[in-house]
């Protein structure tokens, strides 16, 4: 018992020591700056293609929550040649971004994930919300 309450008083000293340096640490300083906190956390180089966001973790991430589909889109969302294309046009009514598309993999790697299991359910509920669509049996049939 008298261990439990010695280790809980010295939880409570170090945080309070690390209020108190936090709080007499002057505001511009690296310690309190974004960046410092981002380098610590950041777990890899991101692809070529969004390299110039390299600095800029908000562009795709929101505290706590994490990647945000909506900001995907705000970026993406106009590039004509990837939404009206039959192979891709599925994108369209895709909610998340990040199973298919995983970052901070490198500045040599592609951000695509080519899952095949993922991309035929995908396949499929299009096929089962659009019942003018050829079926998964004729599907199947031509091999797409």
């Amino acid at each position: 018992m008298k261990r439990s309450i010695w280790k809980f008083f010295g939880i409570i000293l170090a945080v309070l020591g690390v209020g108190v340096v936090w709080s007499l640490t002057p505001a511009d300083s690296g310690f309190k700056q974004a960046s410092t906190w981002q380098q610590l956390a950041e777990p890899g180089h991101l692809s070529a293609a969004h390299a110039h966001l390299e600095d800029n973790c908000a562009a795709c991430h929101t505290s706590v929550i994490g990647i945000e589909t909506a900001k995907c889109i705000v970026c993406h969302a106009n590039d004509e040649s990837i939404l009206q294309r039959q192979p891709t046009s599925f994108h369209a009514s895709i909610s998340s971004c990040q199973e298919c598309h995983p970052e901070h993999r490198g500045l040599d790697q592609r951000p695509t994930n080519m899952e095949h299991s993922a991309l035929a359910q995908i396949g499929l509920r299009q096929l089962a919300d659009d019942e003018a669509s050829d079926s998964e049996s004729q599907l199947t049939a031509m091999r797409l």
